[in-house]
């Protein structure tokens, strides 16, 4: 008989790669926009929490192997599969901007595909907090942890606070250091904190604290707007990782039960969507959606799922089975 599993975080990872999707493609529908920058900003960090509370709730060099693996892989074999969208990225450009944007593909967002960051910061992170971890040294880490989340606030929503000349705002615009291998830090830091302290924070965190966190969010988000003190980069608030552990803390105290390949399929839908969708889009340019966000958005969702599910589906062939390696 097929085994059980709570499957409450991966309908979680579902939701979270329709809110990235949203982020992509909120050009000029004010509602969209407005989801995307603050619900959907809760989404790249619940993927980070997630694969670092896995890890810090049970660690081991072992597990650990494994976990970087894992990563590294997804984030190489994707940058092959969209080499073309890459080549089309930088096709006008010189050879002195390709070789730089090649190279910051290796601690940040890739010309092959912008999420690319994600997968190193994790492993960064994973990496350097366990090195914290295992040396006791939990006051550096926190005082890390801290530099970086100011660092974030100030080149994204804050950035405008600072009295910057245009120059100096366009060249954070386009390094954009929030999507780099730092990031990484301060999720897993926050990964590793709710792992040690889950009993503590169950107690404290219920839909009253999530509702109220939440409502602090989008407060922040109206008081940097109304001031125009954010760049183009809308990444980071002070309040959001607040907003993420509240909500993935409260999703520990729930379980929904579902078999245990139900689940699976949902992860790994999940981890689809959230790669082909980049696929997606480009191909939308070709039909002209850019000027109409919502439209955009419906498409590039319902095509993402409609290629993850023929994909997994393909994959499950003894002929196609090569293609789970891409999941």
């Amino acid at each position: 008989m097929e085994k059980d599993r709570n499957g409450i975080l991966d309908i979680l990872r579902v939701l979270c790669s329709m809110f990235i999707i949203m982020i992509h493609t909120n050009n000029n529908n004010k509602l969209l926009f407005f989801c995307a920058n603050t619900v959907g900003r809760l989404a790249v960090p619940i993927f980070m929490i997630i694969t670092g509370y896995y890890y810090f709730r049970n660690p081991s060099s072992k597990k650990k192997k494994v976990t970087i693996k894992k990563l590294l892989w997804l984030w190489f074999v994707w940058q092959v599969v969209y080499i073309p969208r890459g080549i089309l990225a930088v096709r006008n450009d010189s050879s002195l901007d390709i070789l730089a944007k090649f190279l910051k593909g290796f601690v940040g967002s890739s010309i092959f595909y912008s999420g690319s960051w994600y997968l190193i910061a994790t492993v960064f992170g994973l990496i350097i907090v366990d090195k914290l971890r295992l040396k006791k040294h939990y006051y550096v880490m926190t005082s890390i942890s801290l530099f970086i989340l100011l660092f974030d606030l100030f080149s994204t929503n804050y950035m405008y606070v600072m009295p910057i000349g245009n120059s100096m705002s366009h060249i954070i615009e386009v390094v954009n250091p929030h999507s780099t291998i730092i990031t990484g830090v301060l999720w897993m830091s926050l990964s590793l904190f709710i792992a040690n302290n889950i009993n503590f924070l169950k107690k404290i965190c219920n839909v009253v604290t999530l509702m109220t966190s939440f409502l602090l969010l989008v407060l922040e988000y109206c008081f940097v707007h109304c001031n125009n003190f954010y760049s183009i980069n809308n990444d980071m608030y002070f309040t959001l990782p607040i907003v993420v552990v509240v909500l993935f803390v409260l999703l520990q105290k729930h379980t929904y039960t579902m078999a245990y390949s139900h689940s699976i399929y949902l992860r790994n839908l999940s981890s689809l969507v959230f790669f082909a969708h980049f696929g997606v889009i480009s191909l939308s340019k070709f039909i002209n959606f850019q000027k109409f966000s919502l439209a955009l958005f419906i498409f590039v969702v319902i095509l993402s799922f409609l290629v993850s599910m023929v994909t997994i589906k393909l994959s499950r062939f003894q002929r196609f089975k090569f293609i789970e390696y891409i999941y």
